[in-house]
């Protein structure tokens, strides 16, 4: 079973693999068939496109040192395993509810996410 511990250990691999500049591990995590949203804007549907997105976020945005919080966790019924989270780096601050399944390789991965991002000033 999925746990708050298995969230915690993925997503500390996703916080390791962006900070050292290597964002498509961290979107590596994400299912091949995937919907990540930012800020309710059009749907990123691979892990390729959400490792452009968090190249540009790190390194055109400047969103160096994130740091990853999980703040919540839970299976739900249909067999998908939720957690909510929030994030802090250089450039703003964020948020993400993401939505983990087990895929046809037994890996758990993320379907979907729906992250939010507030700037700094």
């Amino acid at each position: 079973m999925f746990a708050v511990e298995d969230v915690k250990a993925r997503m500390q691999i996703f916080e390791d693999a962006y900070n050292l500049n290597v964002t498509s591990a961290a979107a590596g995590l994400y299912a091949p068939e995937t919907r990540v949203t930012v800020n309710g804007g059009e749907a990123m549907t691979t892990p390729d496109a959400v490792a452009t997105f968090l190249s540009n976020l790190r390194n055109q945005m400047g969103g160096t040192n994130m740091k990853f919080t999980i703040t919540g966790c839970k299976a739900l019924e249909d067999g998908t395993f939720e957690h909510t989270d929030t994030w802090t780096a250089d450039n703003g601050t964020g948020s993400c509810l993401a939505v983990w399944k087990k895929q046809a390789d037994g890996a758990m991965r993320i379907l979907s996410d729906e992250i939010t991002f507030v700037p700094k000033a």
